[in-house]
């Protein structure tokens, strides 16, 4: 995918993203340079509980924008395309934001982890 968005609009993106978000933008950079699919429903058991329709919608939301392509069938989410830009600042910036609110960095932290782990 080419660069359809500036740098300045990837940064001000993932600025005002929340890090439900963020994970949600990791988990389709790690699925799309692995090109791996994987199943949404027992990613988020395994690493997000709770949160699987949050993500989901944040990442229908992000493939309405433009940033990603995707498809999804019977729970298994295989990414087709992902903004070049985006593609190579969500890691530092996710890693940025786990550290940013000190009472919740091992549970982002380990959020992360477990998310790493399952496209390995």
């Amino acid at each position: 995918m080419g660069n359809k968005f500036t740098e300045a609009q990837i940064d001000n993106f993932l600025e005002d993203s929340s890090f439900n978000g963020l994970v949600s933008l990791y988990i389709l950079k790690l699925s799309f340079d692995k090109k791996i699919s994987f199943n949404l429903v027992e990613l988020f058991k395994e690493a997000y509980p709770g949160q699987s329709d949050y993500c989901y919608a944040y990442m229908v939301a992000c493939s309405a924008f433009g940033l990603v392509y995707f498809n999804y069938r019977k729970d298994i989410l295989t990414v087709a395309e992902l903004d070049n830009i985006l593609s190579s600042k969500i890691k530092d910036k996710i890693y940025i934001e786990a550290e940013f609110s000190t009472n919740v960095i091992d549970f982002r932290k380990n959020i992360i982890k477990k998310v790493e782990d399952y496209f390995k």
